[in-house]
């Protein structure tokens, strides 16, 4: 089993991490840390030779009900995923979220926007892993979250904290 640390978008504490994990997680995105402004260089010799997996914004919605507006999302999170992989990132963690998670028919845009950024992610060489975030407003029950999950082919990163919060011991 590989076991990581999340240090945010924080380089000094990611170079001040233990190197006893496997592999540490770095936040991604604006306003924080944007691809574009990360040194490589110095990513690298923070990592001290673990791996590294970035995570996604946390606000940016998966799956709006605008096709422009998903459209603009796969874009920006493409970019985000171009500037992982050029990190160096294995893996990039997506919330799963969504402009209306009650609305049953729009969940096959949620899973076409699934299947596309994971596609950006795929070209950029980093796998995209979507997140249980179901106890939050705008996040995808765990229930419908798997058949997505599935349906676009992407793994799920299971946060058992975020499934306790949504369905109590029944969930997890």
């Amino acid at each position: 089993m590989d076991i990581g640390i999340t240090v945010g978008d924080d380089l000094d504490r990611l170079a001040a991490s233990s190197d006893r994990f496997d592999f540490c997680e770095l936040g991604l995105g604006e306003p924080t840390l944007v691809p574009e402004d990360a040194d490589p260089d110095r990513v690298a010799d923070a990592l001290c030779g673990r791996d590294l997996c970035v995570h996604l914004p946390y606000s940016q919605r998966l799956a709006s009900y605008a096709p422009e507006i998903n459209d603009a999302i796969v874009a920006y999170q493409r970019r985000l995923l171009d500037g992982a992989g050029d990190l160096g990132a294995s893996k990039a963690v997506l919330h799963a979220t969504s402009a209306d998670r009650d609305d049953v028919e729009f969940r096959e845009v949620a899973a076409d926007q699934l299947r596309r950024v994971a596609d950006a992610g795929r070209d950029a060489g980093v796998e995209v892993v979507v997140e249980n975030v179901g106890h939050q407003h705008e996040g995808l029950q765990l229930s419908v979250l798997a058949e997505i999950a599935e349906d676009a082919d992407v793994p799920i990163c299971f946060d058992v904290g975020h499934a306790y919060m949504e369905g109590g011991n029944k969930a997890i």
